[in-house]
C-alpha cells in the first residue's frame, strides 16, 4: 500500500504513445554502448586475453602454460641443429679412447718385454763391450719401438683430450641456447596488462523497461 498522504507527480514520458519502451529500450542500449567498458587481461606477447569473468591466476597459468609449450616447441628444433654435430663429436671421442686403450696397452706389453729381456742391457752392454752389434741392435730396435709407441700413446690422448674439450663446448652452447629460449618465454609469460574494451551490440540486451511510482511527500 502507498504511504498516507503521498502525493505522486505524473511523469514527463509520454507513456500513453506505443513506441515509448521500444524508443527506451534503445536509447538505453546505445548509451550503455557508448559509456560502459569491460576489463580484461591481455598477454600482447602470446596473444591471449582473459575469459570473461576468468580469475586472474588462472589467466596466468594458461600464459604459463602457452609459453611452455612455445618454448618447447622452439628447444625441438635444437635437436635438429645440434644431432648431427652431437654424434659426430661422440663417435670421435669413442674412436679416440680406443685408440688409447689400444696404444696404452701395446706399450705396457712392450715395456714388459724390455723388463723380461734385461732393463739396462743396451747401456751396459755397449759401455762394457760385452755385446756384440747383432744384439745391441736387436735391443736398440727394441728400445726404439717402446719410445714410439709411447710417443704415439701420448699423441692418442692430447687427441682424446680436444674431442673432450670439443664436446664440452657444443654441451655449453647447446645449455646456454636452452636457457635463453627458457628465460625468454618466462619473461613473456609474465607480460600481462588490463584493458579496458568497449561493449559491442551483441552483449547488451534489455529484457523488460517499467515504470517505477516512487512517493515524493
Amino acid at each position: 500500500l502507498p504511504p498516507e498522504k503521498a502525493i505522486y507527480i505524473l511523469p514527463q514520458a509520454d507513456l500513453e504513445r506505443p513506441s515509448y519502451f521500444k524508443e527506451v529500450k534503445a536509447s538505453l542500449r546505445e548509451h550503455l554502448l557508448r559509456n560502459r567498458r569491460m576489463s580484461i587481461l591481455r598477454n600482447p606477447a602470446l596473444g591471449l586475453y582473459s575469459r570473461v569473468g576468468e580469475p586472474q591466476p588462472d589467466f596466468e597459468r594458461r600464459c604459463a602454460a602457452a609459453s611452455e609449450d612455445k618454448a618447447d616447441r622452439e628447444m625441438a628444433k635444437l635437436k635438429d641443429k645440434y644431432a648431427a654435430s652431437f654424434n659426430r663429436m661422440k663417435s670421435q671421442l669413442s674412436n679416440a679412447d680406443r685408440r688409447v686403450r689400444e696404444l696404452d696397452a701395446d706399450a705396457r706389453q712392450r715395456q714388459q718385454e724390455e723388463i723380461f729381456g734385461g732393463a739396462g742391457d743396451l747401456l751396459s752392454g755397449l759401455l762394457g763391450g760385452r755385446r756384440r752389434s747383432i744384439n745391441l741392435g736387436r735391443a736398440a730396435s727394441r728400445r726404439s719401438m717402446t719410445v714410439r709407441t709411447q710417443e704415439r700413446l701420448r699423441s692418442a690422448e692430447e687427441k682424446k683430450k680436444e674431442k673432450e674439450i670439443e664436446l664440452e663446448e657444443l654441451e655449453n652452447r647447446l645449455a646456454e641456447e636452452i636457457s635463453s629460449i627458457s628465460d625468454r618465454w618466462k619473461g613473456m609469460a609474465g607480460q600481462i596488462e588490463e584493458i579496458k574494451v568497449p561493449l559491442e551490440k551483441t552483449d547488451i540486451d534489455v529484457e523488460e523497461v517499467g515504470v517505477l511510482w516512487i512517493p515524493v511527500g
